[in-house]
């Protein structure tokens, strides 16, 4: 018999929840009590869980399930059985009578006025969220294991003598700084230090030719111009001018061309590889950028920290000192740009889903060659019509050139529509680089 009072063939019922303060109970006089077999719950939402027990009977009688709290006890339902019944019963959830319950209810099933057995909320179910995000894996740092190399031959003439050098280099590593967020920062370009092996090899090349013909370091200079004036002259994009898309130097060498700034700023980086000073000069008036070298030459020049420092053209044939003909570089502004002091920060965030929270965590490292100011790490979830439904920001706190910092937010997204993952480290009061996931579905 249920506890409605109808048999079953299965010996075997489920039933709804009833409620009432009444908490009488009718249990049969000298009947043994149920015993509880289970608990089973199911989270609703925030802290509410709907909870069912199963009872089995060894005789014909009745149980009440109770709330308990210090003021009463509140009967939820009662569950009736015949001898060698069990019986399921929904004691509360959000379509029945009772509710669903918060975490940390106290709930008994008691007999004849006597305890049976007792149940805390919350202690069964965890709570469900967007498990279709758990495990996300973002970096911005080039992962160059076992990557295919691109050979690139650079070849040039300096004073009827003909000069080459080669360098391999990793398709990865092209495709992180095509990647990379641009700045106008110029000198930034020259501070990731991911690409110095590869500056440096290239470099090691001319020099040990220069070597040999025993060059001092005008010479060597030399050579190098000439090896990047050599390159192809290619503008950013059609429509676009001077500094729109500025290139990192492994860009230049693998692309082996660029225009005024990209070429300008491989020649530094490449001049201060083989230990010459070099720093870059910036004519937003005349719309254009070259370089300035602090050896003993002639012709124009600069006085830049205390220091004389020759014009360098980087986009035609000249020596240390010439400039250019057809661009007047005394109009307007010259600004001077050194290289190799400037943070560059990479990062990874990896989620991790425990119930309706997903924790976004991981490290905000610092390649390049200063120390990073209070950068922060902004992570968001976008949906497919663009919008960010969840972020948070996490400060990191100052970041010394070569370490790394961790960090970790937990979020609520919704469990119930496609989302990206979507991050950006923030420093200097500006986006210093992004990284998005593809979107996720919920299963």
């Amino acid at each position: 018999m249920g506890r409605d009072g109808t048999s079953t063939a299965n010996n075997s019922t489920t039933s709804d929840t009833t409620t009432t303060t009444d908490t009488a109970q009718t249990a049969v006089p000298g009947a043994e009590p149920p015993k509880v077999k289970s608990w089973g719950e199911e989270w609703v939402d925030g802290d509410k869980y709907a909870l069912r027990v199963t009872l089995k009977f060894n005789e014909r009688t009745t149980a009440a399930v109770v709330k308990h709290t210090l003021e009463k006890n509140t009967v939820l339902t009662r569950v009736s059985g015949d001898a060698g019944e069990t019986v399921t019963v929904k004691v509360a959830g959000p379509k029945g009578a009772v509710g669903a319950l918060d975490a940390g209810t106290s709930v008994l099933v008691a007999h004849d006025h006597k305890l049976v057995d007792d149940h805390v909320v919350g202690t069964l179910a965890s709570p469900q969220g967007p498990k279709f995000l758990d495990g996300l894996d973002l970096s911005t740092s080039p992962d160059m294991s076992n990557d295919k190399l691109v050979s690139r031959r650079f070849e040039y003439t300096v004073h009827g003598t003909r000069g080459a050098a080669t360098v391999n280099i990793p398709d990865r590593l092209y495709d992180y700084y095509k990647a990379r967020k641009r700045t106008l920062n110029f000198g930034a370009y020259g501070s990731d230090t991911y690409d110095d092996l590869y500056l440096k090899r290239l470099g090691e090349g001319i020099k040990q030719f220069g070597d040999r013909a025993g060059f001092d370091d005008g010479e060597l200079a030399t050579h190098v111009i000439r090896l990047v004036q050599n390159m192809k002259y290619t503008r950013d994009k059609a429509g676009t001018g001077f500094n729109e898309y500025p290139k990192y130097p492994v860009e230049t060498l693998y692309d082996q061309g660029g225009d005024c700034e990209d070429t300008a700023i491989l020649v530094v980086a490449l001049l201060e590889q083989l230990g010459i000073d070099a720093i870059l000069l910036l004519m937003p008036d005349a719309h254009h950028a070259a370089a300035a070298v602090n050896i003993d030459a002639a012709g124009k020049s600069y006085q830049f920290e205390g220091k004389t420092y020759y014009y360098l053209e980087t986009t035609a044939p000249a020596y240390v000192g010439e400039t250019p003909a057809n661009i007047d570089i005394t109009k307007g502004r010259t600004f001077f740009r050194p290289m190799r002091d400037h943070p560059v920060l990479v990062y990874n965030a990896q989620t991790q889903v425990r119930g309706p929270t997903a924790r976004v965590g991981g490290y905000v490292a610092n390649v390049g060659d200063a120390t990073a100011k209070s950068p922060r790490v902004r992570i968001g979830f976008q949906n497919k019509e663009g919008r960010e439904v969840v972020h948070k920001i996490a400060d990191v706190g100052d970041v010394d050139a070569g370490t790394q910092s961790k960090y970790q937010v937990e979020l609520e997204p919704p469990r119930d529509e496609a989302l990206r993952l979507r991050t950006a480290v923030l420093l200097n009061d500006g986006v210093h680089d992004t990284a998005t996931s593809e979107y996720q579905t919920p299963e």
